[in-house]
């Protein structure tokens, strides 16, 4: 028999969490805190460690917000989707409870991005009120920043490799023996695309990365 779940307290608590309590009458339950939970958290600590993941992260919750509760907004934006010939997707929001949500988030951003561009425009360009217009304008520059648009599209690539992971093992079957190796397999792919080894042996950035 075997218990697994995320890593709440109430659950995998040492004493009086589910699993211990399940345990008491079954000294040979398999306990396991659930994978795809290790991995939104693992992911998440890498993502804090980089700081300029908040500032990306600032920018994408500017942009929920520039739509949040406005149909006209969302409906400009639909418009310049039609007229680009872009599918029509909404700006998402990043729900810290919900794994690899941030996935979602930036996608999104960045196959709508001349999209938005061009809605922002439009819409600062009706705005009478001084200090939304600014606001609206500083939003635009800062989303034509080169560095943040690559910073972008490389987490676009970098979590589309982990949110595929995730989606492997939240299959309805899992082979304890395929997660090494799934695992392994996605780190290989991401250090083929951007890195590479130098005379010594170490990694290094690829090329195109750098």
């Amino acid at each position: 028999m075997s218990f697994a779940s995320d890593g709440a307290n109430i659950m995998m608590g040492e004493n009086n969490g589910i699993a211990a309590r399940i345990a008491k009458n079954n000294p040979y339950l398999f306990i396991t805190h659930y994978i795809v939970h290790r991995l939104s958290l693992a992911s998440e600590n890498a993502y804090r460690q980089v700081d300029f993941c908040k500032k990306a992260e600032q920018i994408i919750k500017r942009c929920y917000k520039f739509f949040s509760k406005s149909s006209k907004r969302i409906d400009i934006l639909r418009g310049y989707q039609e007229f680009l010939n872009k599918p029509e997707i909404k700006i998402r929001k990043i729900f810290d409870i919900r794994w690899l949500s941030c996935f979602e988030a930036v996608k999104n951003l960045c196959i709508t991005l001349k999209p938005l561009l061009d809605t922002l425009v439009s819409t600062a360009m009706e705005v009478t009120n001084a200090q939304k217009r600014d606001s609206i304008i500083a939003l635009y520059e800062e989303l034509c920043n080169w560095k943040l648009l690559a910073f972008f599209h490389f987490l676009y690539d970098i979590l589309g490799y982990i949110a595929k992971l995730s989606k492997i093992f939240q299959e309805r079957y899992v082979q304890f023996s395929d997660i090494d190796t799934t695992i392994n397999a996605t780190i290989q792919r991401i250090q083929y695309e951007y890195l590479e080894q130098n005379d010594e042996g170490n990694l290094k950035l690829e090329f195109n990365l750098n």
